[in-house]
């Protein structure tokens, strides 16, 4: 263990993974690990390290770029997808990352994940349906109570709110929709995105608070042009939509 830790020191100088941590994990694993200071890029990317996710990001791109048939914001919004895949996971799936065991050279590994997320995509029958579920989610089902004037807006312009959400989503930047998409619809708590980007939970509330405000800022301009609702009556609309957004986050961070 001690060879391997002078491997991985000279690699990665400023690692923020112990070595008493990283040789646990060594320990761990059940073959020989061949590429020990891979496998510590991992363990620092799983730690929230931000050089280690950094270049783990760069690696994902590069992968991406190589393939064909995908354009920038395609590219950016699978490069979003892979690293939550990687290094967050999911309300029911460990992170990617955890099943790395150093066998291999990690950028290889990253390939393969890369490889099958963007085959899976393309074969996919079913598109996402976000949009949907965002208007569902803010302004709910029907048949649910709302205030009557949201209500006979609601019935009313119902299509028109789904294109003015489609349109609002599409004005943010590929990561500001990931992350709205990964908190609102997938659940995954502030905690854990802060951990996929490196940064503090302050700083991801904050990036989602100023999403949540454009989309809105959009919302409003959308439905002023293409409803024929004014002042008060849009009011009351985004109203809901924001108070529907706060208890989504309170439920969350309970959970």
């Amino acid at each position: 263990m001690t060879d391997a830790w002078t491997t991985v020191r000279a690699a990665w100088p400023h690692g923020s993974v112990s070595r008493a941590d990283f040789e646990r994990e060594l320990a761990a694993q059940k073959e020989r690990v061949a590429f020990p200071a891979d496998l510590y890029w991992a363990c620092c990317c799983l730690a929230g390290d931000r050089p280690a996710l950094v270049l783990l990001e760069k690696h994902v791109a590069k992968q991406l770029m190589m393939r064909g048939g995908l354009d920038a914001e395609q590219r950016a919004e699978l490069a979003g997808i892979v690293m939550a895949q990687l290094v967050v996971g999911g309300a029911e799936r460990r992170p990617k990352l955890e099943q790395y065991a150093g066998r291999a050279p990690l950028d290889g590994w990253v390939h393969v994940v890369v490889t099958r997320l963007v085959i899976d995509a393309q074969r996919s029958a079913a598109p996402r349906n976000d949009d949907a579920q965002f208007e569902e989610a803010m302004l709910g089902a029907s048949g649910e109570l709302l205030p009557p004037d949201v209500e006979l807006a609601r019935e009313q312009f119902r299509g028109t709110f789904a294109a003015a959400f489609r349109t609002a989503l599409a004005s943010l930047e590929p990561r500001e929709r990931l992350l709205l998409r990964q908190h609102y619809l997938d659940g995954v708590s502030l905690e854990a995105l802060a951990k996929s980007q490196g940064v503090g939970r302050s700083t991801v509330a904050r990036w989602l608070q100023t999403s949540r405000a454009n989309v809105m800022t959009v919302m409003r301009e959308e439905i002023r042009l293409h409803t024929g609702l004014r002042g008060k009556q849009i009011d009351s609309v985004l109203r809901v939509v924001q108070s529907r957004l706060e208890l989504t986050m309170s439920a969350l961070r309970q959970g």
